[in-house]
């Protein structure tokens, strides 16, 4: 297992989870390997027979994406800017420190830590009724 991955499901039980599953007649088996190995953000999707065939095909493959990362990079980059509301940013930078802490989320980064062929995306907030506030990754870029 992946040492990113491992130390983000540390805590889960992921034995006692294959045999829910599979006692269950859980429709997607593969959700206990994407606990094991992490979940690909890129490339194909596998069908899991858990909703209805809509083929919505990439608008890049995967090495088009990593030769393009750089400018990718550039404009989130530019993109990224307060929210407007300091509570809202100094929530969104709490909850991903946390996430870090919990092991699931490595960070904070600098720049020149991510490999120029990886892409980086965007991370806000967005509140939502009775203020609770829900994090957003934009992975559109």
């Amino acid at each position: 297992m992946d040492p990113v991955v491992a130390r983000a499901v540390q805590a889960k039980r992921i034995l006692l989870f294959e045999e829910t599953v599979t006692a269950t007649g859980f429709p997607d088996p593969g959700v206990v390997d994407e606990l094991r190995h992490g979940a690909d953000l890129v490339g194909e999707i596998p069908a899991t027979g858990m909703l209805s065939g809509k083929l919505t095909p990439a608008l890049s493959t995967l090495d088009e994406l990593r030769n393009n990362a750089r400018r990718i990079r550039r404009k989130v980059e530019h993109d990224v800017q307060s929210s407007g509301d300091a509570d809202v940013d100094t929530q969104v930078w709490q909850k991903t420190l946390n996430e870090v802490a919990e092991g699931w989320l490595v960070g904070p980064l600098e720049n020149g830590d991510v490999p120029p062929w990886q892409s980086v995306s965007k991370r806000f907030g967005l509140v939502q009724k009775k203020g609770k506030l829900r994090l957003i990754d934009d992975y559109t870029e």
